[in-house]
């Protein structure tokens, strides 16, 4: 009964789970932008553009304008909202602007999003879950920008999060995060052991040519000795 019970609990534990992901979900983008528009908004007209404009994300594709409307929409929900938003909502608001940046390769522009969203999130709802997810877009985002230390570092911190919210290591997103994090950091390798090998070589060219130089000098010195010499036994002559 004891074995039945942990296997049931465990089974509860993977499905409450079995939604978690770091990636763009266009029909949880509109349930949650028409959320919104229904419990912090009676302005009219956004409710209106939001419907029209917004319903059925899911089942067609994205031209780049469709998405700005999208962030500019958010935007209009953050500062027309008709009551103070709660800060968990606030922060899902950057998280969404900033999938929809990464869906445009505006990979700066998301970093923005997600550090705002981080920042709420670790001052104010400290939802491990949450934060997890949050360092782990922000940490791809950096990675794709190049930045790969930063990109390293939230991985890291990501790996530590799911762990303590509870996740396994072979849920999906926390594998993914953990390849994630294995090809930067052997992108940054890589990437360092080139930067030593044409230090090296510059150090080496360097060195060679003070060397080249120097002996240049050298044979310059020995032959004005030469020639000194030469004029003199010639005058004495």
């Amino acid at each position: 009964m004891e074995v039945l019970s942990r296997s049931l609990s465990e089974r509860i534990r993977r499905n409450s789970f079995s939604g978690v992901t770091v990636k763009l979900v266009f029909q949880e983008l509109e349930n949650f932008l028409m959320f919104l528009v229904a419990e912090y908004t009676q302005d009219a007209e956004i409710a209106a553009v939001a419907r029209e404009n917004f319903s059925g994300l899911a089942t067609r594709t994205h031209t780049d304008d469709e998405l700005n409307e999208i962030v500019e929409m958010f935007g209009a929900i953050l500062n027309g909202s008709d009551q103070e938003l709660p800060p968990k909502a606030v922060a899902q608001i950057h998280s969404y602007v900033g999938l929809l940046r990464v869906q445009q390769r505006r990979y700066a522009c998301s970093i923005q999003s997600y550090l705002k969203a981080l920042w709420l999130q670790t001052s104010s709802t400290r939802d491990p879950l949450n934060i997890a997810i949050t360092e782990n877009r922000l940490g791809l985002s950096y990675g794709m920008s190049g930045n790969l230390p930063q990109a390293i570092s939230l991985l890291e911190k990501s790996l530590e999060h799911y762990e303590t919210a509870g996740l396994k290591p072979d849920h999906y997103v926390v594998d993914d995060a953990q390849a994630a994090l294995s090809e930067f950091r052997s992108r940054y390798l890589q990437e360092t052991l080139q930067k030593n090998k044409n230090s090296f070589r510059s150090s080496c060219t360097q060195a060679l040519g003070a060397r080249r130089l120097s002996h240049i000098q050298e044979e310059l010195v020995s032959a004005a000795a030469t020639e000194f010499q030469s004029e003199r036994l010639y005058a004495r002559w």
